[in-house]
């Protein structure tokens, strides 16, 4: 049987399933599928929707036409590699949509460093996804780091934060104040950013967008 789609949460097996669908353009693939290295080019040739880790990621967008590309393990997970994301840019799509997630406590460094490495390698990402997977306290404020690198996605048109709780250093800060400081923070970023049209953040607690 020919597919279209297919989702693949534990396979050993996984080559041996895709060698015969020339057909599939969307593929979901978790942490327990393996064997994409036996995968050759010619094989699901026109797939241009794939979930996947990082280093399956790799193999399976090399050659294809992926245009929208969701990483399943974190951008600093202990399988997060630059190389391996510079490698990402061998899609012949391009990539145009991207979604990743950090841990509870990102590094704010390592996060510059994983958005530069992106901007430089997926340079035409229209919608960019992060999901902060938990609140940002202290000394890491992550918007702020963001907002150093957003503006070196030209292309970038649309921008979500998943499950981001915005630092204020006041834990009884009304939400009408918080759901401001993330106004001020797009509206910053839509000044840097000519052709971005829409930022939507999301919370544990409630939802804003913005556009």
């Amino acid at each position: 049987m020919s597919l279209r789609r297919l989702t693949l949460g534990c396979c050993e097996e996984m080559a041996q399933v895709l060698w015969d669908q020339p057909e599939l353009e969307e593929l979901d693939i978790g942490w327990y599928t393996h064997g994409a290295e036996e995968l050759e080019k010619h094989h699901i040739p026109k797939l241009r929707s794939l979930r996947a880790r990082l280093p399956e990621a790799v193999l399976l967008v090399s050659g294809r036409p992926v245009e929208q590309l969701h990483l399943s393990s974190g951008m600093v997970d202990e399988d997060f590699d630059e190389q391996l994301l510079g490698r990402l840019s061998l899609s012949v799509g391009p990539v145009t949509e991207f979604s990743t997630y950090f841990v509870s406590s990102p590094d704010a460094e390592g996060v510059r460093i994983s958005l530069q490495v992106l901007a430089r390698n997926l340079p035409q990402i229209e919608k960019l996804t992060i999901s902060v997977g938990g609140s940002i306290s202290g000394q890491v404020h992550l918007p702020v780091k963001i907002l150093d690198e957003i503006p070196s996605f030209q292309c970038l048109r649309r921008l979500n934060f998943l499950n981001a709780v915005l630092a204020t250093g006041n834990e009884n800060i009304p939400k009408a104040s918080i759901q401001s400081e993330w106004d001020n923070l797009f509206a910053q970023l839509k000044d840097l950013c000519p052709l971005l049209a829409f930022a939507q953040f999301t919370s544990p607690m409630y939802f804003g967008c913005w556009d």
